[in-house]
């Protein structure tokens, strides 16, 4: 502090006394200057004030902020732009099929409604595959204003029973009869005679049938196996024993859903009389869920590399809603044709490099277990993936069909008459273009929307 009180204003010599030892009228004054100047937070230099900020110099950063600007910023934007591009390619999709929704329809036909199912995947809940579902498939079928029944699995053996049993009400709506009892009048009945009375029809055309994940997969194909090949009712229950008794400690929730016939006996049975030529389309998509600490560095590059599995998906529902559909592929037929559809199950989609490394193990079992069906080796490369709780035999119910880890059945009359649905080169050309900005989707603006007259059919007719 530059305070000149009287003896501090003293110029001390050596062997000398000071020259005064009180100090004038106006030092006094300056004294008092220069504390009110530090108390305002300002420095006397001399005859000028300098009220500048300090002089810092600029400098690198030290090692460890080095090192922590480097990993935060480097993260940040690999999300930053993985993100962005993710939302631009769901978009392009979406764009490619958003003029679906704008086209007439008659108010008594019911809109074309698909069939979503999804199951808990092995060691997860059901949460994680519903979230899978809205985030990559849901926007596009919502682009194109369809609509969807959601058939969903809790545990293993429920997709299985979902499926067969509506092939079951199908059946029974056609008119073949039951060996047992008449069954009782559900409220789908019900609701279908309603339709009828007052003249609403179906949609024309297919319908179809979206899968999420390899084990639901399994079990679709179990379920339509059981549906055309087993009976209408269920079989004699057998006398109660271990897995009964476990049942009615756990409340009897599973009751009724075991299978009516084992995958060995498709031979042996002969087809509904009721099958169609042409099952409805199917559409297996590719669900990589990975569980566990060792699998952490590969869950972090698939965090960041989302936008690969965005346009793998949004490819796949946009041949769902253009309803482009295809055989699946024998191997019996072309050896070529099997090769090309294997790049179009999903495994692409994966953003590692050893999703191709499980591919090529998959394939080369399937190979050896003598498997010719596309069905059979679709997205196959996910059972590689599966925790290891899932390989472990059960205490409990050991006599319980396990479908998850059995080798698919495949009858060549259900094989045959399934469908996929693949999109066109001509739309995937119009797709890559509108995601380039060359070419704009076919909606129409709200004006020219707003002209098209609806379809509302003979108003005056009183039958009707």
């Amino acid at each position: 502090m530059w305070i000149s009180f009287s003896l501090a204003s003293t110029h001390v010599q050596t062997g000398a006394m000071p020259r005064r030892l009180f100090a004038t009228n106006g030092e006094h004054k300056a004294a008092i200057a220069d504390f009110a100047g530090f108390a305002n937070g300002r420095r006397m230099r001399g005859d000028h004030e300098d009220t500048r900020l300090p002089n810092f110099r600029w400098r690198l950063p030290s090692r460890n902020w080095m090192i922590f600007l480097t990993v935060v910023g480097t993260w940040t934007t690999a999300v930053v732009y993985d993100r962005r591009e993710k939302k631009r390619i769901q978009k392009k999709w979406c764009d490619l099929v958003a003029d679906i929704a704008q086209q007439s329809s008659n108010p008594r036909e019911l809109p074309r409604t698909l069939n979503v199912i999804l199951a808990a995947p092995p060691g997860d809940s059901l949460a994680a595959s519903q979230v899978y579902f809205k985030e990559y498939i849901k926007p596009v079928l919502v682009a194109a204003a369809l609509e969807y029944d959601l058939i969903q699995g809790r545990r293993e053996g429920d997709v299985r029973y979902g499926v067969a049993e509506q092939i079951r009400r199908l059946r029974r709506k056609k008119g073949e009869q039951s060996a047992g009892q008449e069954t009782d009048v559900d409220g789908e009945q019900v609701l279908d005679s309603f339709r009828q009375q007052t003249g609403v029809y179906a949609a024309a055309g297919v319908k179809g049938d979206v899968v999420i994940g390899r084990h639901t997969w399994k079990e679709y194909i179990r379920g339509l196996h059981e549906g055309w090949l087993g009976p209408l009712d269920a079989p004699a229950p057998k006398g109660p024993g271990p897995e009964d008794r476990e049942r009615e400690k756990r409340g009897g929730d599973e009751k009724g859903k075991e299978a009516y016939i084992p995958a060995s006996s498709y031979a042996s049975l002969q087809l509904a009389p009721s099958t169609p030529s042409m099952l409805e389309p199917s559409q297996p998509f590719h669900q990589y869920h990975l569980l566990g600490f060792l699998k952490t560095p590969v869950r972090m590059w698939n965090f960041v590399n989302q936008r690969k599995l965005a346009d793998e998906c949004g490819r796949q529902a946009a041949a769902v809603v253009l309803a482009a559909y295809r055989p699946y592929h024998h191997q019996s037929d072309s050896l070529d044709s099997l090769a090309s559809s294997s790049s179009s199950d999903g495994l692409d989609a994966s953003p590692t490099q050893a999703a191709q490394g499980l591919e090529t193990q998959a394939n080369a079992a399937e190979q050896r277990h003598g498997q010719t069906w596309e069905q059979q080796t679709v997205n196959q490369a996910d059972e590689l993936t599966w925790v290891k709780a899932v390989r472990k035999p059960k205490k409990i119910d050991e006599t319980k069909e396990r479908i998850w880890m059995a080798d698919m059945v495949m009858d060549p009359r259900i094989a045959s008459r399934m469908r996929r649905f693949e999109l066109e080169p001509e739309e995937e050309a119009r797709a890559a273009r509108i995601g380039q900005g060359t070419e704009k989707g076919r909606t129409m603006p709200l004006l020219e929307l707003d002209k098209q007259a609806s379809i509302i059919g003979n108003v005056d007719d009183e039958d009707a």
